[in-house]
């Protein structure tokens, strides 16, 4: 008899996405028109969960909703991209979370999110995880509880699961956290931010390889560190691995940095080498900036 499949296991948000176009962002007390307006599903973890699910892993959602129209519409979207919301709670005191992202006529987005759901989701969530057979992945935001995140984290390394963290939005990171992670994920900002050092300048390749080993040493079992259009890199006890970016046209970068850690999950999940996965999830993360939105 066969046991319980391996799958990727995405702990994090659910959201619902308020997205407005804009030739460019208004100046403080300046008010401009917007070329458009959509709500879409978001939030990072429904996000990655897709991403995961796109790129063929199976993959269940770990997360909380309210008891209204958007937390059920969040639902459904993950259904139809083949996640399993089995494990999705309702949070009836709780409204569905928010997130307001304007982007502009170049791609690039800034993002205000209300957490309402989310920001309730606590250990109660994770009795799933403890049923996880060996060989499965982990994969974590910031977005929910950082508590949540390290009791998860702590559970699913006890079971043999593999602990990806995507550190954003950035916060401090307790050691009992950052030990567990294989890897630890952010891009060049958010990792100047974890080692407090916001004034340092990446501006090519040298600084980015600086940068993932300065990373390390904070402490996780091995890091990622992504460069938009520059690509990313993998850094590790052992290795310094590089993937390039390809060229595309770049549409909206809202969801990329989440079909990179989603597609990431997918192929370590898969059994793909470190060197394979960083490609793929490259790849994937530059092709998501090529249409509107975090996923087609």
């Amino acid at each position: 008899m066969t046991g319980p499949q391996p799958r990727v296991v995405v702990l994090g948000s659910l959201n619902m996405d308020t997205v407005v176009g804009l030739e460019r962002r208004p100046e403080p007390g300046e008010t401009v028109l917007s070329a458009s307006v959509r709500r879409s599903a978001g939030g990072k973890g429904l996000n990655q969960a897709v991403a995961a699910s796109r790129a063929g892993a199976p993959t269940t959602m770990i997360g909380g909703v309210g008891d209204d129209r958007d937390g059920a519409e969040l639902r459904e979207a993950l259904t139809r991209y083949g996640v399993d919301a089995t494990h999705v709670r309702t949070l009836p005191e709780q409204s569905t979370g928010s997130a307001f992202i304007t982007v502009t006529e170049d791609g690039e987005n800034a993002i205000v999110v209300l957490p309402g759901s989310n920001g309730a989701l606590d250990s109660d969530c994770l009795a799933p995880l403890r049923a996880l057979p060996p060989g499965s992945v982990l994969l974590c935001q910031l977005e929910v509880p950082l508590a949540t995140v390290l009791a998860a984290a702590t559970i699913a390394a006890d079971q043999g699961v593999r602990v990806i963290l995507n550190a954003s939005p950035v916060t401090e990171l307790p050691q009992d956290l950052l030990r567990l992670c294989d890897p630890l994920v952010v891009n060049a900002r958010e990792a100047l931010r974890l080692l407090g050092d916001d004034e340092r300048d990446v501006a090519g390749s040298d600084d980015l390889r600086q940068l993932s080993s300065d990373l390390l040493g904070l402490g996780a079992q091995s890091v990622v560190v992504t460069w938009g259009a520059g690509g990313a890199v993998w850094r590790d006890h052992q290795r310094y691995l590089t993937a390039p970016a390809p060229r595309v046209a770049v549409a909206d970068t809202t969801g990329a940095g989440d079909a990179f850690a989603g597609t990431l999950a997918a192929d370590l999940l898969a059994g793909r080498s470190a060197d394979q996965a960083l490609a793929s999830a490259t790849a994937a993360g530059s092709e998501a900036t090529t249409w509107h939105g975090a996923h087609p």
